[in-house]
């Protein structure tokens, strides 16, 4: 039986800006730098940033339910997407970044037929691809969503539930569901990596495909010639280190409102240690929001 999906629920919408290029890199091979020089460029870019920042969750729900079906989850039984589909998620963008390695070669082959369509490719080593991974959501992100106070307090709050189901499926989709350290994680890590890496190269044809290795660098000289764009004067080429602040300014309030939600509620059942979660919870939270940013 298939179970109904979400991106059947989202609307048609009234025009598509339709996908021009696509960064096929995976997550940590420098994709915030270009999505945030992609602005710059005109480009109206879809990221991992644009699915977190979306405050009704509704992405995060099209993001899970499409990694779930592409990888031949037996359990979801949710139909893949196709090209349809991937254009009705994606009208209000003309580039796409990094859920192509989550989605597999099904989103890539969706947009091959088409010779308008441009590809990106950045790579780095392995092992130092693997330990970014591994610290970026097993640590920064898993790691402190499990904390207790935070798990907790997720209870309250949908978006955080969500989020952290997000990542724990992207997660699983390179780990091989191998938990953080446990015997095999690192080693699932980089076979993943490698073999994502190569199934691109293969299906991509070499004239279409810009691949750039980062201990090579990656700035306005590597993609500009390729996209036929002009390199912008006297401005610097972004690196996005300043996403993870960002990250944090937006998750902070949210654990925040989600404890003072939970407060309400333990309050009138344990009193003073209530009261105590009340006027600590802020502190907790600004500690939490630190770690992040």
């Amino acid at each position: 039986m298939t179970t109904p999906r979400e991106i059947d629920r989202w609307p048609e919408p009234e025009s598509k800006r339709g996908i021009k290029l696509m960064v096929v890199s995976a997550s940590r091979t420098g994709t915030m730098g270009i999505y945030q020089a992609l602005k710059i460029l005109g480009y109206r870019p879809y990221h991992m940033a644009e699915v977190v920042y979306d405050r009704s969750g509704s992405h995060m729900k099209v993001v899970e339910e499409a990694i779930l079906a592409h990888h031949n989850d037996r359990f979801s039984g949710i139909k893949p997407y196709g090209r349809k589909e991937f254009d009705k998620w994606l009208a209000d963008y003309d580039a796409l970044l990094e859920l192509q390695a989550y989605l597999g070669p099904d989103m890539i082959n969706a947009y091959l037929s088409d010779p308008d369509v441009k590809f990106i490719l950045t790579e780095r080593d392995p092992d130092k691809w693997v330990r970014s991974f591994n610290q970026w959501v097993a640590v920064d992100a898993l790691g402190k969503l499990s904390a207790p106070l935070v798990a907790a307090a997720a209870r309250f709050d949908t978006w955080l539930t969500m989020f952290k189901r997000l990542n724990i499926v992207m997660y699983n989709t390179y780990s091989n569901s191998i938990p953080y350290k446990a015997p095999g994680n690192e080693e699932a890590l980089r076979k993943n990596y490698v073999e994502y890496i190569a199934m691109v190269k293969r299906i991509i044809p070499p004239e279409r495909l810009c691949v750039i290795r980062l201990e090579d660098g990656l700035g306005w000289e590597q993609i500009c010639p390729y996209l036929e764009k002009d390199i912008p004067k006297d401005t610097p080429y972004p690196r996005g280190t300043d996403h993870i602040a960002q990250l944090g300014a937006l998750i902070g309030p949210i654990i925040n409102g989600a404890i003072m939600k939970m407060a309400a509620v333990v309050v009138p059942a344990v009193g003073v240690a209530g009261w105590l979660l009340v006027k600590k919870g802020p502190v907790v939270v600004d500690m939490v929001r630190g770690l992040w940013g």
